[in-house]
């Protein structure tokens, strides 16, 4: 799965579908709205990927990273507490 996020591969999405269904189910049912890109943050994060390398796989800044998540934090609710602590 690491290897799919680091390359920025378009199969990362489905194939993290399909390890983590309750997660990706209850994302997208509680946030509907959500992007592709903020449900692939999302994800990222559930796999407790570090800042220093979701900038690295993203090839952005750090400070962006930071940045997102702390929208993220404060129009969601930090995603519900990242559906309750990855339940």
């Amino acid at each position: 799965m690491s290897k799919l996020a680091s390359t920025n591969d378009p199969f990362f999405l489905t194939r993290f579908k399909e390890v983590y269904p309750e997660f990706y189910e209850r994302l997208t049912t509680t946030y509907p709205s959500l992007t592709a890109n903020n449900i692939r943050f999302a994800a990222f994060l559930r796999l407790n990927l570090s800042t220093k390398t979701i900038a690295q796989y993203k090839n952005i800044s750090i400070r962006t990273i930071e940045s997102r998540k702390y929208r993220l934090r404060k129009n969601s609710a930090f995603l519900l507490m990242l559906i309750l602590i990855n339940g």
